[in-house]
């Protein structure tokens, strides 16, 4: 029996349908999590004391700021997201502003830290951006390189 991904699971699928996403081949996937490996780590995510960095707190209303304050660091630069569940799944691409408002929901059949990176369209085709990248620690926390 084939492992359902988390990109199949029927809420992530409906919300790819309600937000003109797309899924990535495992390969992005792949190449984004051998990007995050060369990068310091502490047991079991990055370890941001080595990375420059800004974080945001997920309080009240939090959908109404997360955009803006994303626009301030480099993953803010690009108009769609790379949305990555494993470096062996495939990922969801995704308008910037959508996928920031709803992360909490994209990565709800996945917890724990998860991250995503920006991404520009060039010539129709998906050009991903690693170095561009965030964390969104399963919680009420997004911590953005800068």
């Amino acid at each position: 029996m084939k492992k359902k991904t988390k990109i199949k699971e029927a809420h992530i699928r409906q919300w790819m349908s309600e937000h003109e996403s797309l899924q990535l081949d495992a390969s992005y996937s792949a190449e984004f999590e051998q990007y995050l490996n060369s990068q310091p780590w502490a047991p079991s995510r990055l370890d941001w004391r080595s990375v420059g960095h800004v974080e945001f707190v997920m309080t009240d209303s939090w959908e109404n700021n997360i955009v803006e304050f994303s626009d301030q660091t480099p993953l803010g630069h690009h108009g769609h997201l790379m949305l990555m569940y494993s470096g062996a799944e495939p990922s969801l691409l995704s308008f910037k502003e959508d996928a920031l408002r709803d992360i909490d929901l994209i990565y709800s059949a996945s917890p724990g830290a998860r991250y995503f990176c920006g991404v520009d369209i060039v010539d129709g085709r998906p050009m991903p951006r690693y170095e561009d990248f965030a964390e969104f620690d399963g919680n009420s926390k997004i911590t953005f390189r800068v």
